[in-house]
């Protein structure tokens, strides 16, 4: 691994797992860990040569989460829904916790363009609404703001830095289940940033990841034309741009990374944005749960409906009551099984 020490500033481990396919880089020297992608299997050892070329990152998005509220947005989860799994247990997402860095490209290019578009200004209009109130018309002054479209092109040379492009063929998952990662307060890599975290490699080439770049720069460039013009707005932009000089490096984005046991002891992953600590997981309810809520649903039912019978012949005036209340049991004993049925299924749809 001479070749990640020297461009990573220290020793790390390549590693695969089996399951998922998941490349990452970690520290060597400890038991391999279960993927904190997939919790399917642990990683085995990557030979570097297997790995295509793993530039360290130029730029790193810090855990700034505080603990307290990591070990909050957990708990909040495991009590999401009823009839949860017995192994969803904050405590347990808390002690099963690991960080985790995923990667973006981030690209630095120069552009030579020559664009088109319509500049919208902002302008005002006084108009006046009549109204009949208090027995009298009333007149009223209303402002309204109004926009004059007018045509406008142009040249344009910028260089544009540190442009997020995909690393991940799954990075539109992971922003749908946490969001957007900010890369505002990204710092300079160190090699200590590493210390108790792996990082996920990425999957998609500089050359797969291109095409969506540019819509990125397009948006970009479109902006300063309407600073430019000093428009208030700007539509159709159209452009015909050639970039030059144009630098790869990797963004490293948090993420803690949990899981629990479902009822047929399945591993469901649970991940946090470490920077916004927007929470996602898998969420699957405990038809084991339900069944025993059910059983104890349904010998309250009988109970009751013992009490019924008794009553009959000691308290008449009291059988009745009983006897609705054994009825409500008995049919609210289906409850739980069609809850965690109907749940389960609509997760599944839902996912």
């Amino acid at each position: 691994m001479l070749e990640i020490e020297a461009q990573w500033q220290r020793l790390l481990q390549a590693a695969i797992c089996g399951y998922c396919d998941w490349n990452y880089l970690l520290p060597p020297g400890e038991e391999m860990p279960v993927c904190p992608h997939c919790y399917r299997q642990k990683l085995t050892s990557l030979n570097e040569e297997d790995l295509e070329k793993s530039s360290a990152p130029e730029l790193v998005v810090p855990f700034s989460v505080s603990t307290d509220t990591v070990e909050a947005r957990l708990s909040e989860f495991s009590k999401r829904f009823h009839f949860s799994p017995k192994d969803l247990q904050a405590k347990s997402l808390v002690a099963r916790m690991r960080r985790v860095y995923i990667p973006a490209w981030l690209v630095d290019s120069e552009v030579a363009a020559v664009w088109q578009a319509e500049a919208g200004f902002n302008y005002q209009v006084v108009s006046h609404q009549e109204s009949f109130a208090g027995n009298s018309w009333q007149t009223k002054e209303v402002e309204e703001t109004k926009v004059r479209w007018e045509a406008r092109a142009g040249q344009l040379q910028r260089r544009y830095n540190n442009v997020r492009a995909p690393a991940l063929e799954e990075i539109g998952d992971v922003r749908a289940k946490l969001g957007f990662f900010e890369s505002d307060g990204a710092q300079v890599y160190r090699q200590e940033m590493l210390e108790n975290a792996l990082v996920r490699l990425p999957n998609r080439d500089r050359l797969d990841a291109w095409p969506d770049t540019q819509p990125t720069f397009m948006e970009l460039a479109a902006g300063e034309c309407r600073e430019a013009a000093g428009a208030d707005h700007i539509r159709q932009y159209k452009w015909q741009a050639q970039f030059a000089n144009q630098h790869w490096s990797l963004l490293l984005l948090p993420v803690y990374s949990s899981w629990y046991y479902d009822d047929e002891q399945q591993p469901q992953p649970v991940l946090l944005n470490g920077r916004t600590g927007q929470i996602s997981g898998a969420m699957r309810a405990s038809m084991k749960q339900a069944k025993r809520a059910t059983t104890i649903i349904a010998i309250a039912a009988g109970l009751l409906f013992l009490l019924t019978l008794v009553l009959l012949f000691f308290e008449p005036s009291l059988a009745l009551l009983t006897a609705v209340l054994a009825f409500a049991a008995g049919f609210g004993a289906i409850w739980p099984i069609a809850y965690v049925s109907r749940f389960n299924r609509e997760q599944t749809i839902n996912n």
